[in-house]
């Protein structure tokens, strides 16, 4: 599933994965994993995608979730979703895919000299 993303001039497009069935004619998402109870920003990612995508309001969308633990219980979610969630994780997602990522200049260095990683006089021989 994909959603655009109006970040000014640049052009965002969010995809991703859901698993989703249609209730009274209003989708509803499922989850089911080895994960916490607890919702994640995945979660949001997906319930404000699928809001975009089928413009939907988002107080008719809900997700819900089982737990897996390997061994515990499972646990169900349930995501109730409203508006200021969804204005929250579309403020989120501007911000976090429009900083600018000041990561340092990777240096290459060029060692032509190899003797230094690896002895071959200390390699036996092989006999053919």
């Amino acid at each position: 599933m994909i959603a655009p993303l109006t970040t000014g001039n640049t052009p965002i497009f969010i995809q991703v994965q859901v698993n989703y069935g249609l209730r009274r004619g209003m989708p509803r998402l499922y989850e089911w994993a080895i994960r916490s109870a607890k919702p994640t920003w995945q979660d949001a990612v997906k319930l404000w995608v699928m809001s975009v995508h089928y413009t939907i309001p988002p107080e008719k969308l809900s997700l819900v979730g089982l737990a897996l633990h390997p061994s515990l219980p499972a646990q169900k979610l349930r995501l109730q979703w409203d508006q200021t969630q969804q204005d929250q994780t579309q403020q989120w997602l501007m911000q976090f895919l429009t900083q600018p990522i000041n990561l340092p200049v990777p240096e290459i260095h060029t060692n032509t000299d190899y003797s230094a990683l690896l002895n071959l006089d200390a390699i036996p021989e092989v006999p053919l």
